[in-house]
């Protein structure tokens, strides 16, 4: 009997820890490129067997939170989401630069969308956050008296609607392996699901402004990875989707990403890389060692920075910080260090395509005909090393030079490294490809591998540090100056001691012979 109820509590804590600690996933995230008309000008023609001028619309921008609009087609990447009971299925952008899921909800006519959009009617376990539910936390409310949210972007546009409770799942397979599931019937095509039925708050979007701007064909909108801070606060507060499934099923707070370099064509939907939720998959790791950076503020994925390098001639980037963001597809440099990143180039790769003279590859995200981009141009290209803290990487000429394509079907080379008005760099797309990057939010750190482009840097010491170090030392050479002193009075005190008892044994040996 005893090993009868032994065997159920082992079969029984084998069947909570199965529930509780479900191993790490991994799934496809996709990419797609925005393609977007040129902009023909008559007094660039001269160039443009060489170098045309890419497309210029802002990608959005989210006030309050230091987004940047980019200037060129750029590349995103997206997953797929079930959400709802049935599953209804979604395409969302991975955002580690934001902590709100926004998906377009069923009635919104200024919503872009490219799967069907949100129904709660078909999901019983949908509910509608209302103003007097205690999850509406400021109070703000929509006029039908449900929890409201907006956001705002620098570029103008915003989304506003609605607060909603429903239930979440990520696809692992589908029933017809040699295709995906991209805008088909997840209820056909759905062979199991990973973290099934978690809670999850979410935005509805009932309005766009302007209409269909929020996010571009073949994704419905996004999902946010960052932490659980004021980012997720608008103005009502949620859970972001990577906590949701932290307190449901207890796997460690660790996400990874794998964003592979993509070779740009017309068509959407084509892999991109993968994302693990809960670990680092060792099949996508493989031999590689991860180097570690501290997060220095818990709301972006920020780093700090220590300086940059363009070929070996370096530069200046104290104090700086960097934010890892999945969302944004190039990477962004503060005006001073764009401008010295571009004098490194201009005065000792003149001989390269376009690097001097104008129009340059740094005016105004100009690109490069493929045709002079030959093996021996690439190898002439320099290596960029953004050193972290006690972490080097290194981006080739391979990654920064952007391969797009534009909509007359040219291919041709983008630098995939632009100004901005901010004052830290955003390490987006266009950096992140050339690594697996770990999201370790519970020991706050963000790892980096790739044993080609990843080493250990040296630490970062800041100017607060130093005089800590500096009393720490001088304390140190105090500690020993004072044994040292403590020592040789210790000797001078025991020497003294020994004189003076050889002086009264001899003194007593005096008085015995008087005697």
């Amino acid at each position: 009997m005893k090993n009868c109820i032994l065997l159920l509590s082992f079969l029984f804590l084998t069947i909570r820890s199965e529930e509780s600690f479900p191993p790490i996933i991994t799934f496809p995230i996709r990419s797609r490129t925005k393609q977007i008309a040129l902009e023909e000008n008559a007094n660039t023609v001269e160039g443009l067997y060489s170098i045309q001028p890419a497309a210029q619309p802002p990608s959005p921008s989210k006030v309050g939170i230091n987004r940047i609009g980019l200037m060129g087609n750029t590349i995103e990447y997206f997953a797929e989401i079930l959400i709802g009971n049935p599953p209804q299925l979604f395409s969302l952008q991975v955002d580690t630069g934001s902590a709100i899921t926004a998906i377009p909800n069923v009635g919104c006519d200024s919503c872009y969308h490219f799967n069907p959009l949100y129904n709660a009617t078909k999901s019983p376990t949908s509910r509608v956050i209302s103003c007097k539910d205690s999850r509406c936390t400021s109070g703000i409310c929509n006029e039908d008296n449900s929890c409201k949210f907006s956001v705002y972007y620098a570029d103008e546009s915003n989304i506003h609607g609605k607060l909603v409770s429903d239930v979440i799942s990520i696809p692992t397979s589908y029933s017809n392996s040699s295709s995906t599931s991209y805008s088909k019937n997840p209820s056909e095509l759905m062979v199991h699901s990973a973290y099934s039925n978690t809670p999850f708050l979410f935005a509805a979007i009932d309005e766009q402004f302007p209409a269909k701007s929020f996010q571009y064909h073949g994704v419905d909108g996004i999902m946010g990875m960052a932490y659980d801070s004021k980012l997720s606060c608008v103005p009502n507060c949620v859970i972001p989707i990577m906590d949701s499934f932290v307190q449901k099923y207890k796997i460690p707070d660790i996400f990874s990403l794998s964003l592979q370099l993509i070779q740009n064509n017309t068509r959407y939907n084509i892999p991109g890389g993968s994302m693990t939720i809960g670990g680092i998959d060792s099949n996508v790791l493989g031999n590689s060692t991860v180097h570690y950076v501290p997060i220095t503020t818990e709301m972006y994925y920020t780093i700090d920075v220590s300086h940059a390098t363009v070929g070996g001639h370096q530069i200046e980037m104290e104090g700086m910080k960097g934010v890892v963001d999945s969302g944004t597809s190039l990477t962004t440099f503060p005006k001073d260090s764009f401008q010295q990143l571009v004098n490194i180039f201009q005065s000792n790769y003149c001989d390269l395509p376009f690097v001097c003279g104008s129009p340059s590859i740094f005016d105004n995200q100009r690109c490069i005909n493929d045709t002079l981009m030959t093996e021996e141009v690439f190898n002439k290209f320099p290596t960029i090393e953004i050193y972290l803290d006690g972490v080097k990487t290194s981006v080739p000429s391979r990654q920064y030079l952007q391969k797009q394509q534009t909509t007359t079907m040219q291919d041709v080379y983008c630098f995939g490294i632009v100004e901005s008005e901010e004052s830290h760099i955003v390490l987006g797309n266009s950096y992140m490809q050339g690594f697996y990057i770990v999201f370790d939010r519970q020991s706050a750190r963000v790892g980096f591998a790739n044993d080609d482009q990843v080493q250990t840097g040296p630490k970062i010491i800041s100017k607060q540090q130093l005089p800590i170090a500096i009393i720490v030392g001088a304390a140190a050479g105090g500690f020993i100056l004072i044994a040292a002193i403590v020592v040789v009075i210790v000797i001078i005190i025991v020497k003294r001691n020994q004189r003076k008892k050889d002086a009264i044994v001899k003194e007593t040996n005096i008085d015995v012979q008087i005697i």
